[in-house]
């Protein structure tokens, strides 16, 4: 039988779970682990500065391993996004401890919607917000060959 998860709310208002879940092991992913397949990112094209906009991403698990929903623990799976300015690709924002944990695991060919709050910068101008995964602990999916998701978007 199999053990249900303890659920809290995070920071930004996402149910997560206290204890891990038990279906994905928590140990660091293999390098055929970080891969994964974005879907359509649904965030409006103009914000206000400084406003907040609730989203949700959707990510398919194309790799190898599962991802682990474990919250903030060691191992654990979650987004983060970070704003670049202008056209020459200047980092505004990097991504300021909002990383938001999987709301259930993920095994290989599944997908995983992750309901995040995305906050626009103070300062008007055309932006991109690049969303990537991290395994905490561990490393950024990018920086372990992943492809980003990026949305433009224009402050003002």
């Amino acid at each position: 039988m199999k053990r249900a998860a303890v659920l809290a709310l995070s920071l930004w208002g996402v149910a997560c779970p206290l204890a891990p879940d038990s279906s994905v092991p928590l140990a660091p992913l293999p390098a055929g682990g970080f891969l994964v397949e974005w879907r359509p990112v649904t965030l409006p094209t103009h914000l206000k500065p400084g406003e907040a906009c609730a989203t949700s991403v959707t990510v398919v698990n194309a790799g190898s391993a599962g991802w682990a929903a474990a919250g903030n623990r060691p191992y654990g799976v979650r987004l983060g996004y970070r704003w670049f300015k202008g056209s020459d690709a200047q980092l505004y924002r990097d991504y300021d401890n909002v990383r938001v944990p999987l709301p259930h695991a993920a095994p290989p060919g599944r997908s995983v919607t992750i309901p995040v709050t995305v906050v626009a910068p103070a300062e008007p101008g055309d932006y991109v917000v690049q969303f990537d995964l991290n395994q905490t602990g561990v490393a950024w999916f990018a920086n372990s060959g992943a492809a980003l998701k990026l949305v433009l978007v224009k402050v003002g």
